[in-house]
């Protein structure tokens, strides 16, 4: 691998004014003004260190027109000093990644202190207590931390003790009163792509819509400083698993109940359906899915993406799972690709009652029929506000017989592109009454408009041995780069562990949908890719996957 650049990100140089720091005086009794620089760069990796796969680039740079590498405010705190803040920051130098202000002091003695950084675009409003190693912040300033003037990156709460000057006028790297801190952004993102010339087609299925995407599984609150985050890529401890070593989010020790309801708010992750009132969370930040754009030929950070709080549940002691299905889509951070499917190999009744293919122009059209169903299910249906207005019963006379028997309808109406799933047969029909009637199917999944989605893990690492899936946490200052392969086979019709999803909502007018545990484990490779994780200034973690069912 080749050695890490010096400069990883930007080089704030800072600057400012306090006019209380007081010590022994000086021989001469007099205040000697001086001036401290601080040189911030992103957190660089360590020796031995590699991403999901060996292929890892840490120097992809911020995207542009974003506020990724952006710094225009700056606050500095030193316990010795007070809390120092820098408003007027403005890029310097020929490439425009410098950023210089001056922090003058006058001292009459030689002052040691520790110190902490924090810069970006926007105040948080933090006081002196406020620099500790467990200091949070939530989703109500998450909009700030990646605001596109400038998004928050934070040092350790404490740094290094180190010894400001009297009287020294211009610090530099070989003088006095220069000190370095290493900042990483205190956000994840992703951002998923298609390899150049993907196929939309699934060959006797049939073709799907350009892809887009969005993400679950954000934490709620994060911390503000580095002090928790650990290895900032996947270190290779034990040559068995590879994990982000001594990091802990904030949300670690947290688990999912067992019996939590899916329709409920998730008690500490953050998921696209998430609404406060009658509005979605962050401006409908999640809601808005992205287009899956071509993959680039270089690793590089793409304009686009979703930003989330890391999220980590092996931080402790237990460093990986320990078994297959521990690991669920309900604890972890993962990608929602979302598409439409047009059968082209779908099945409907013919005019004699036989089993045909269905036409496209048939799915281009609204579709009103009657479903019979069983006694048991009418009794249940008529109970039920949803369908009471939908079902009804009637005497049918048979046909060269004195007598008849009972029949119970369901009154159906499909919107155009809609089709269904039979869950015994794994074939697909234009309608719900020919997925029960033809194919006798007890179960069957309703595909409103066509609309599915696909669930892609964006760290998902494998037991070396077992090759089951044992850690997907996600990590601060990462990028994960999800690039899809090739497509297979169809999604799901929605997603158990987010199934009010707007893109892709659980139909709730269907009586024979199956039931779905939202207790969904991340194995086997449900629609696999392929994932190359890197961790870019932004640390990159690119992964390739194939989507399939």
């Amino acid at each position: 691998m080749a050695p890490a650049a010096l400069l990883a990100l930007a080089l704030p140089v800072l600057s400012g004014c306090h006019a209380s720091v007081r010590g022994v005086e000086e021989p001469d009794g007099t205040e000697r003004p001086t001036v401290l620089s601080l040189r911030v760069t992103a957190g660089l990796p360590g020796e031995g260190v590699r991403a999901v796969t060996d292929d890892q680039d840490p120097d992809v740079a911020p995207a542009e027109d974003t506020g990724e590498g952006k710094i225009t405010y700056m606050q500095v705190y030193m316990p010795r000093v007070g809390l120092l803040r820098q408003t007027t920051l403005t890029p310097a130098g020929v490439d425009g990644k410098d950023y210089t202000a001056r922090f003058e002091l006058p001292l009459k003695q030689s002052v040691p202190t520790s110190y902490a950084v924090l810069v970006g675009s926007q105040d948080l409003g933090l006081t002196e207590r406020d620099f500790t190693a467990d200091k949070k912040v939530g989703s109500d300033r998450f909009l700030d931390v990646i605001h596109k003037d400038g998004f928050i990156q934070t040092s350790m709460s404490s740094v290094r003790e180190v010894t400001i000057e009297p009287g020294v006028s211009d610090p530099l790297q070989e003088n006095r009163n220069f000190f370095t801190a290493e900042v990483e952004r205190i956000v994840a993102k992703v951002q998923v792509s298609q390899k150049d010339g993907l196929s939309l087609t699934l060959p006797n299925i049939g073709t799907l819509s350009p892809l887009t995407y969005s993400m679950a599984g954000s934490a709620k609150q994060t911390y503000l400083f580095r002090d928790h985050a650990g290895s900032r890529t996947l270190v290779n401890e034990t040559a068995e698993s590879a994990i982000y070593t001594d990091f802990k989010s904030v949300i670690n020790d947290k688990k999912v109940p067992t019996d939590w309801d899916s329709k409920d708010a998730h008690p500490f992750l953050q998921r696209v359906s998430d609404k406060e009132g009658t509005e979605y969370v962050l401006d409908g930040y999640y809601r808005n899915a992205k287009p899956v754009t071509n993959a680039t030929a270089s690793a590089t950070s793409i304009k686009g993406g979703f930003y989330f709080y890391e999220n980590s549940m092996y931080g402790g002691d237990k460093k990986v799972a320990d078994k297959k299905g521990e690991i669920k889509y309900n604890r972890i951070a993962y990608a929602k690709v979302y598409t439409t499917l047009t059968p082209t190999n779908a099945y409907t009744q013919g005019s004699g009652g036989e089993r045909v293919v269905a036409s496209a122009d048939e799915f281009t059209k609204e579709q009103s029929y009657i479903v019979d169903i069983s006694k048991e299910l009418y009794d249940k249906l008529r109970k039920d506000p949803a369908y009471r207005d939908r079902v009804s019963s009637g005497f049918e006379f048979i046909p060269g017989e004195s007598g008849g028997r009972t029949v119970y309808d369901l009154r159906v109406t499909d919107k155009p592109g809609t089709f269904y799933e039979g869950v015994d047969d794994g074939l697909l029909y234009l309608r719900l009454r020919d997925a029960v009637m033809l194919g006798k199917n007890t179960a069957v999944r309703k595909y409103d408009g066509g609309r599915m989605v696909y669930l892609v893990p964006m760290n998902r690492q494998l037991d070396p041995t077992k090759k089951f899936v044992n850690y997907c946490d996600t990590r601060r200052n990462n990028i994960y780069d999800l690039t899809i392969k090739g497509i297979s086979g169809i999604g799901r019709n929605y997603d158990p562990v987010d199934p009010d999803d707007p893109n892709v909502p659980k139909p709730e007018d269907n009586p024979f949908e199956p039931p779905t545990d939202p207790q969904i484990p991340v194995e086997p490779a449900d629609y696999l890719m392929r994932i190359t994780a890197k961790v870019i200034k932004w640390n990159l973690v690119e992964k390739h996957y194939a989507l399939w069912n």
